[in-house]
Protein backbone atom coordinates (compact mmCIF):
# COMPACT_ATOMS: atom_id res chain seq x y z
CA UNK A 1 0.00 0.00 0.00
CA UNK A 2 1.47 3.47 -0.88
CA UNK A 3 1.10 6.12 1.46
CA UNK A 4 0.39 9.40 -0.45
CA UNK A 5 1.15 12.94 2.08
CA UNK A 6 -0.13 16.19 1.37
CA UNK A 7 1.47 18.82 0.98
CA UNK A 8 0.96 22.62 1.30
CA UNK A 9 2.64 25.02 -1.41
CA UNK A 10 1.91 28.66 -1.02
CA UNK A 11 2.95 30.75 -4.09
CA UNK A 12 3.62 34.80 -3.48
CA UNK A 13 4.35 36.21 -6.45
CA UNK A 14 5.06 40.40 -7.17
CA UNK A 15 4.82 42.11 -10.71
CA UNK A 16 7.29 43.13 -12.80
CA UNK A 17 7.63 46.78 -13.90
CA UNK A 18 5.34 47.34 -17.39
CA UNK A 19 3.46 44.00 -16.23
CA UNK A 20 0.24 43.57 -18.50
CA UNK A 21 -1.58 40.57 -18.94
CA UNK A 22 -2.72 36.94 -17.23
CA UNK A 23 -1.14 36.39 -13.98
CA UNK A 24 0.72 32.55 -14.17
CA UNK A 25 1.47 32.67 -18.11
CA UNK A 26 5.16 31.88 -17.39
CA UNK A 27 5.94 34.70 -15.27
CA UNK A 28 6.91 33.54 -11.06
CA UNK A 29 4.19 31.30 -10.88
CA UNK A 30 4.43 29.63 -13.65
CA UNK A 31 1.34 27.59 -14.64
CA UNK A 32 2.72 24.03 -15.42
CA UNK A 33 5.10 24.45 -12.15
CA UNK A 34 1.72 24.56 -10.22
CA UNK A 35 0.11 21.94 -11.68
CA UNK A 36 2.76 19.62 -11.34
CA UNK A 37 2.56 20.32 -7.64
CA UNK A 38 -2.26 20.05 -7.87
CA UNK A 39 -0.97 16.78 -9.96
CA UNK A 40 1.33 15.48 -6.99
CA UNK A 41 -1.54 16.17 -4.54
CA UNK A 42 -0.33 19.45 -2.97
CA UNK A 43 -2.74 22.01 -1.87
CA UNK A 44 -1.86 25.30 -3.63
CA UNK A 45 -2.43 28.93 -2.34
CA UNK A 46 -1.74 32.00 -4.12
CA UNK A 47 -0.79 35.37 -2.98
CA UNK A 48 0.03 37.81 -5.94
CA UNK A 49 0.92 41.59 -5.42
CA UNK A 50 0.03 42.80 -8.93
CA UNK A 51 -1.26 46.54 -10.89
CA UNK A 52 -4.49 47.04 -12.33
CA UNK A 53 -3.11 45.93 -15.83
CA UNK A 54 -3.04 42.46 -14.79
CA UNK A 55 -5.58 40.17 -14.34
CA UNK A 56 -6.38 36.68 -12.54
CA UNK A 57 -6.07 33.12 -14.88
CA UNK A 58 -9.08 31.41 -14.22
CA UNK A 59 -7.50 28.00 -15.49
CA UNK A 60 -4.68 28.85 -12.77
CA UNK A 61 -7.37 30.06 -10.18
CA UNK A 62 -9.26 27.34 -10.61
CA UNK A 63 -6.29 24.76 -9.39
CA UNK A 64 -5.95 26.43 -6.09
CA UNK A 65 -6.90 26.10 -3.06
CA UNK A 66 -7.14 29.88 -2.64
CA UNK A 67 -6.01 32.35 -5.21
CA UNK A 68 -5.85 35.64 -3.90
CA UNK A 69 -4.88 38.94 -5.74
Amino acid sequence: MVELKMHKVLFISAFHPGARGSIGAGEAICGDNLKKHVNNGSQVDVIVISPATQYENPEIKALCHSYEV
